[in-house]
Parts: C-alpha cells; structure tokens; sequence
C-alpha cells in the first residue's frame, strides 16, 4: 500500500485486502474446531480476541510515532504501511522457523 500514488490505487487494495480479510474469522474457527476440544475452543477464541484489542492499543502507538515522520522521500503514511508490514514479514519468519523447529521433534 506503501506504493500507492492515488485513491484508486489505494481504494482497489484495500478492497482485496477486505475480501480476503472477510473469511478470517469463519476460517480461525473452523481451524480450531477441528484441534481443540469444545471447552478448550471458547478459551482460545477468548485469547484470540484479546489479542485483537491488544493489537490495535500496539498498532495506535506505533501510528501515532510513524505519522509524526516527516521525510523527503515518503509521506507519513507510508512509513506506517512500511513500519506494519516488517513488523508483519518478521513475525510470520519467526513462526515459520518456529514451527518448522516443531517438525523435527
């Protein structure tokens, strides 16, 4: 998003991300219904929406420190969109080296 120049092209991602954002919560159910037992299922969807709220009170601080960036070269926004997808591309290697770790036992 970060390369966006004009609404249209920020307006057509965000649509894509919508739809495909759109089946997460009926796909994290599914997926938990089928490895945890029923009592276990309300006390992981429990955490799963704490989580949520806890990850936007993270993602405001870190919008609040990003759109008061200033630089030549991007506005404050794309720094935020920048900021957010490292962050995310460092997560997702540290669970896919973590998991591949549970593999091997």
């Amino acid at each position: 998003m970060a390369a966006c120049r004009n609404f249209t092209d920020l307006f057509i991602l965000r649509f894509i991300l919508g739809m495909c954002e759109g089946s997460i919560t009926a796909g994290f159910m599914i997926v938990n219904s089928m490895f945890y037992t029923r009592s276990e299922q309300t006390t992981r969807l429990g955490y799963w929406f704490l989580m949520n709220g806890t990850a936007l009170i993270v993602s405001g601080f870190i919008s609040f420190g990003s759109l008061h960036t200033h630089t030549p070269g991007f506005a404050p926004w794309q720094w935020l969109m920048i900021i957010t997808g490292i962050l995310t591309l460092i997560t997702a290697v540290v669970y896919w080296w973590a998991n591949s770790g549970f593999r091997k036992v």
